[in-house]
């Protein structure tokens, strides 16, 4: 990735970042929520990258390079993420959303009662709160 692209790249994340935030920043989950948007705005970013060009092993392994510091951030935002409890519906749609763009296994593929219940939990969340 050249320079400009990755300043230019930088500069979209944080913007990213500070919308979300300066949207809710007079309710307590202003943080929440603006962690949860830049850990689903990188999520795209990499679903993004992983569908482009070839599939081939040398591609992968590229692809992967520039994957790798986005999946760091995202470990760190998410360790984060689940230390604050969110106290408004603000924050628990925002938690949701990050959660259903992630695709998790519970939904997609269950694999027994407990991802069965959970998945059914977060199906009705996001259709009755979204």
């Amino acid at each position: 990735m050249n320079r400009r692209k990755t300043l230019a790249s930088l500069a979209a994340g944080t913007a990213a970042l500070v919308a979300p935030i300066a949207a809710h920043a007079g309710t307590s989950d202003a943080k929440l929520i603006g962690l949860c948007a830049r850990f689903t705005d990188l999520e795209k970013k990499k679903r993004a990258i992983y569908a482009t060009g070839p599939d081939t092993l040398e591609a992968d392994r590229r692809k992967e390079a520039v994957i790798a510091p986005l999946h760091e951030e995202q470990e760190a935002i998410l360790d984060r993420i689940v230390d604050i409890k969110a106290v408004t519906v603000e924050g628990l749609k925002a938690r949701l959303r990050m959660i259903m763009v992630y695709e998790p296994s519970c939904i997609d593929a269950p694999q027994g009662w407990d991802d069965d219940m959970v998945g059914a939990q977060l199906t009705d969340m996001q259709r009755v709160i979204s």
